[in-house]
């Protein structure tokens, strides 16, 4: 062999080896990308209606004093009954007053 001839040699046998290499390359099969489904839970708002009891605190007037606790200290028969006939009248109308007091809170008067 001539000296041109062992220098193409030599250069052939040092690109052969990167050349065979570069074709495997190009021949191999890339790997099939792994495809996962991952299921995520996501909290969605929800509207929720809830009744929330209120406190029903009706403008009520104080207790009076009827008329028929002086009943006793009346003079006469007729000046008691006079005085327990308007005590009971002031009870009902106290009565009254408090039912519609119970009623506008939505409760039921028995």
């Amino acid at each position: 062999m001539s000296i041109g001839s062992k220098a193409v040699v030599a250069i052939a046998g040092r690109m052969l080896i990167p050349g065979a290499l570069l074709l495997t390359a190009c021949a191999t099969h890339a790997p099939e990308p792994v495809v996962r489904t991952v299921e995520v839970k996501v909290p969605v708002p929800v509207q929720v209606k809830v009744p929330v009891k209120v406190p029903c605190a009706p403008r009520v007037a104080p207790k009076p004093r009827y008329a028929d606790q002086d009943a006793a200290a009346q003079p006469d028969v007729f000046g008691q009954v006079r005085a327990l006939m308007a005590g009971i009248e002031q009870r009902a109308k106290r009565e009254q007053e408090l039912e519609a007091a119970i009623t506008s809170c939505g409760g039921k008067v028995r």
